[in-house]
């Protein structure tokens, strides 16, 4: 009887594993027509993202490429919703209590391939035209 408990202990553990999320922490690159980086730090669980840029590559120096996301959240086998926080740039300025009022959310997954990033809540946010939206490759 306990050696099959055993074995189900194991079979549970290692399907476990085989849907273990890949791991995330990195830099990454838009690799569509946006141009963007996503910088990912993880520590006990909890992901801190930096996003810059989403002015599309082919507008130029007419592009909405300076905007900034600061967000956080925990990590999940799914991927990451994470808060807006407090983002200050030479172009930008979002103080934490406009960030908690607001409630804007970040939401990415990530795979072996990379990450994408599926929703960006920057309606108001970023100027009109950026985009944070889509696939990323890890350098």
């Amino acid at each position: 009887m306990i050696r099959q408990y055993l074995w189900i202990v194991i079979f549970v553990l290692g399907a476990c594993s085989v849907r273990a999320q890949p791991a995330v922490t990195g830099v990454y690159d838009h690799t569509g027509a946006i141009a963007a980086t996503m910088t990912v730090r993880v520590q006990n669980g909890i992901a801190d993202i930096m996003l810059e840029g989403g002015g599309n590559r082919s507008a130029g120096e007419s592009s909405a490429a300076d905007c900034g996301i600061h967000a956080v959240g925990p990590v999940t086998p799914a991927g990451i919703v994470a808060a807006f926080h407090a983002m200050q740039s030479d172009t930008m300025d979002y103080d934490e209590t406009l960030a908690r009022r607001e409630h804007r959310k970040l939401r990415v997954t990530f795979s072996k391939r990379g990450a994408q990033v599926v929703a960006a809540d920057i309606d108001g946010y970023c100027g009109l035209g950026a985009d944070f939206n889509g696939p990323y490759k890890r350098r």
